[in-house]
This record gives structure tokens, sequence and C-alpha cells, in this order.
């Protein structure tokens, strides 16, 4: 009779060792990076602010202000790539409130995506985003 117990107590525990090795393995977490998106804003922002001056040509100021109109275009692009690229969800860094000291924690792909930014500039320097 103590057997079966046993028995019984055994295939229990299998059984829920088996349910939540399964359940781990096809529910991961998703992964998470980080952008600090006020930190590219406020870059771009700098260039514009510098590249329109009274100084400044007519059309070197136009053509700032039409790469000013498709800075969100161009930024939602580079997240849209560094996403596809990390295959993780990006999260604006402002986001964070507290992070535990974890032996994983959120990296920040800022600087990625700020590369993003420059190829899809044609890296040319007076049009890059700085940091």
């Amino acid at each position: 009779m103590l057997k079966g117990h046993i028995t019984t107590w055994a295939l229990s525990v299998a059984s829920a060792c088996l349910v939540g090795w399964a359940w781990v393995h096809t529910h991961p977490a998703p992964k998470l990076a980080a952008v600090n998106i006020q930190a590219l804003v406020n870059a771009h922002t700098q260039a514009l602010t510098a590249a329109i001056r009274p100084d400044t040509p007519k059309e070197e100021q136009e053509a700032a202000i039409r790469r000013a109109a498709e800075f969100g275009q161009r930024l939602d692009a580079a997240l849209a790539s560094a996403a596809k690229e990390c295959d993780c969800a990006i999260i604006n860094a402002a986001a964070i409130v507290a992070m535990p000291t974890a032996a994983r924690p959120i990296p920040d792909i800022t600087e990625r995506v700020r590369a993003h930014l420059q190829a899809g500039l044609g890296g040319s320097p007076d049009n890059s985003v700085g940091g």
C-alpha cells in the first residue's frame, strides 16, 4: 500500500515538472531593449537649431526644415529596423522607473538606433544626429 502512494507521489512530481518545463519553453518572456528617445530628439533639435540661423542661406534653411519634417518617419523606421535586428520589443528608456540589479538587465540600444538614423541620412555629417 505504501508503495502505491510513493509511486503516485513520484508520478505527480514528474508530471508537475514536465508541465512546468513545457510552460517555460512555450511561453518565453519577451525580449526588451531600451532606447533614449529624448536624447535622439534633443540631438536632432540641436542640429536643426544650428542649421537655421539668420546668416544661413535660405536654401540650407529650407533643407533643414524638410529634414525636420521627415525626422519622425526616419525615427520610426530606425526603431523598427533595430527591433527587427535584435528581435525584441523596444521601450522608451524614460518609461523605466526602476530596474533591479539583475544578471540580465534591459539593454540600451540608443546608439544602434542612432546609427540607423545616420544610415538613413546617407551618413552625411551635416545631416547627422549628434549625441
